[in-house]
């Protein structure tokens, strides 16, 4: 099973206190997160351990950095969110080849986002998951269109265009 430990930095209290918070939420939500994630895309990671940095920054996948402040569903939204890009990435899904790097950001969270709606859904209900959406939209322009596009999209519509990234199409033939 993936190990992250999640470390403070820099290492004053509430920074401190986050990071631990993030450990005792991965340490008891990791096996059912990482069966979801399998179960609704089929996607599993070959890394077995993960350092993750716990700041007052813009989270990010690699490396792991993940923000002090959220609220503790936003710190574990934003755990899964982080961590499946990584398994995207690993599995070859963004096969983005043109286009400016904001274009790309756009892609690849539609791309997530076909899936994560579903995961946060799976594990912790439909308010859990819309909420999150709302976080989401509401930090950039960039994240409320990536929502909008695949929240206009049933489940089944979504799944079967993630199908199709799995085969091997590219993001920009099948994202339009």
């Amino acid at each position: 099973m993936l190990a992250i430990n999640f470390y403070p930095d820099p290492v004053i209290p509430e920074i401190e206190a986050a990071a631990n918070e993030y450990q005792e939420m991965w340490n008891r939500n990791a096996e059912k997160i990482l069966q979801s994630i399998s179960k609704i895309s089929a996607l599993s990671t070959t890394e077995t351990q993960i350092h993750a940095i716990v700041r007052e920054a813009i989270s990010q996948c690699h490396p792991l950095i993940l923000r002090a402040s959220y609220s503790a569903n936003t710190k574990i939204a934003t755990t899964i969110h982080e961590l499946l890009h990584r398994f995207l990435h690993e599995a070859g899904i963004y096969k983005i080849t043109s286009g400016p790097s904001k274009d790309r950001g756009l892609l690849s969270h539609q791309v997530l986002n076909l899936i994560l709606f579903d995961i946060w859904e799976d594990l912790y209900g439909k308010d859990f998951a819309q909420q999150e959406v709302s976080v989401e939209s509401k930090r950039s322009d960039m994240y409320k269109q990536a929502w909008d596009w695949a929240l206009a999209m049933s489940s089944l519509e979504r799944k079967e265009i993630f199908s199709l990234l799995r085969s091997g199409e590219l993001v920009e033939d099948v994202i339009k």
